[in-house]
């Protein structure tokens, strides 16, 4: 996947699991499409309003490219 579409694909990924029922791994999917459409604020709005209904606040949340402490 072309990285400029990762973020929509995780998005989708995190929607599959969800409908799984496989939380953790939507938690995942959703964490990474959020820091993959930081240039789409719109879309990662949407992403940050899906993460917080798992329970996940996203201001907790690496920035993609930053090292993790």
């Amino acid at each position: 996947v072309p990285e400029t579409f990762a973020g929509l694909v995780n998005d989708k990924r995190g929607m599959v699991y969800v409908a799984q029922g496989k939380i953790e791994e939507a938690k995942a999917a959703y964490s990474q499409a959020y820091r993959g459409l930081a240039m789409l604020p719109e879309s990662q709005q949407m992403v940050a309003n899906k993460l917080s209904v798992l329970g996940v606040d996203v201001t907790t949340l690496v920035p993609a490219g930053e090292p993790r402490s």
